[in-house]
């Protein structure tokens, strides 16, 4: 006999609407026929225990939630900062997934403080729009402590890890998820005292990761957080992005990096512009901007140079070649959540399995994914190469 799973349909209405999800799509990533999920939505039919836990898992939503008889309150997505002049914009399945994901460990973050006195919400300072960018991102970068000698002397995946581990020692989460295919750059996420910051997966560039990452955090800094693509054309956007700039590429960076007497006499040509940019660890188009923004190159340089750029292709991996699981793990969850897990276990606060169920992680895992962790830490705050 199949056993079926009794819901309410205004409840599982709102789960799928919570995911911006059609029937058509739900029943697809739900694996059934779209008359099941029309029927299970009008109250002509129960769903199957298989069915209601898959539910549970497209919806985000813990399968008690489900079986209520009312909709619970929710909280809505982050802001949207992708739009401009009103124009409609669309939100991937992935990247709300995402979202959700981030939140629900925001949220076992504040639980753990509530118990755990030990564990305090960063007190991150407060910034305004009325505010110069370029010395806002001058002054954090400062704060920070990482040299531009230091930066040119290693490649953006390091410098994209040793500047995650900073920022992250200011308390702020820092995550790498997928994304679907919308023009999502980067997430900031700020619903309570612990702040949250999400990176695409998909954005293979090391560059451009770093590049989001600060434009991220001045989201945070001046507190409207939110759902960004880095487009200049939304005024706040375009404050995170002359931040991020400000940051990664200051005026001494580019003196480092090129002839200024030569660009006052002519414009750089794509290789000096490629050698440069991969000297501080950005991207062609970002330095090709920052030129522009800072007066070594005519108006309209960076569409010129933009315009000739071909998409790059990302390294390939080698055949054969396997990601030990502690790198992969801890390049997707970041440092924070899983040091302030593990640092309330080692005082017994939460048990193992509390732990484990917190870091979606084995116990047995623990204790590599820790070392990794502590040995990242040390070398961003030492400086090490």
């Amino acid at each position: 006999m199949v056993t079926r799973i009794p819901v309410v349909a205004d409840v599982i209405i709102w789960a799928r609407k919570r995911s911006r999800l059609s029937v058509s799509d739900a029943a697809r990533l739900l694996g059934c026929d779209f008359e099941t999920i029309e029927k299970i939505e009008a109250g002509e039919l129960m769903p199957t225990a298989g069915l209601f836990r898959r539910m549970g898992e497209i919806y985000l939503l813990p399968e008690a939630t489900l079986l209520r008889a009312t909709q619970p309150p929710d909280r809505p997505l982050p802001k949207d900062f992708r739009s401009f002049d009103g124009v409609s914009v669309t939100l991937a399945y992935e990247t709300i997934a995402s979202i959700r994901v981030v939140e629900a460990r925001q949220e076992s973050l504040a639980t753990l403080a509530e118990t755990d006195a030990d564990i305090i919400a960063p007190n991150l300072p407060i910034h305004s729009t009325n505010e110069s960018p370029e010395r806002l991102g001058a002054s954090f970068r400062k704060q920070l402590g990482f040299s531009i000698v230091n930066q040119m002397g290693m490649a953006a995946e390091q410098a994209f890890i040793k500047w995650r581990v900073l920022v992250e020692n200011m308390g702020v989460s820092v995550y790498v998820e997928p994304f679907g295919q919308d023009d999502t750059r980067g997430v900031s996420i700020y619903f309570n005292d612990f702040p949250a910051i999400v990176i695409d997966q998909n954005e293979k560039f090391p560059g451009a990761r770093l590049f989001t990452l600060f434009h991220e955090l001045a989201h945070l800094l001046i507190r409207q957080a939110g759902i960004s693509n880095l487009n200049n054309k939304n005024s706040v956007e375009a404050f995170c992005n002359r931040f991020a700039a400000a940051f990664l590429m200051p005026p001494e960076a580019i003196q480092a990096v090129f002839d200024i007497s030569t660009l006052k006499k002519r414009e750089p040509t794509i290789d000096e512009i490629a050698y440069a940019a991969s000297k501080l660890c950005v991207t062609i188009s970002q330095m090709a901007l920052r030129l522009e923004q800072l007066g070594h190159a005519e108006s309209g340089f960076y569409k010129r140079i933009s315009s000739k750029l071909s998409p790059p292709t990302p390294k390939k991996k080698k055949k054969g070649e396997r990601v030990p699981f502690k790198y992969t793990y801890v390049s997707r969850t970041g440092h924070n959540l899983p040091a302030t897990v593990f640092s309330s276990l080692e005082r017994n606060q939460i048990t193992a399995l509390e732990a484990s169920r917190v870091l979606d992680l084995s116990p047995s895992n623990f204790k590599s994914i820790r070392e990794t962790i502590e040995k990242r830490r040390a070398e961003a705050v030492n400086g090490e190469q």
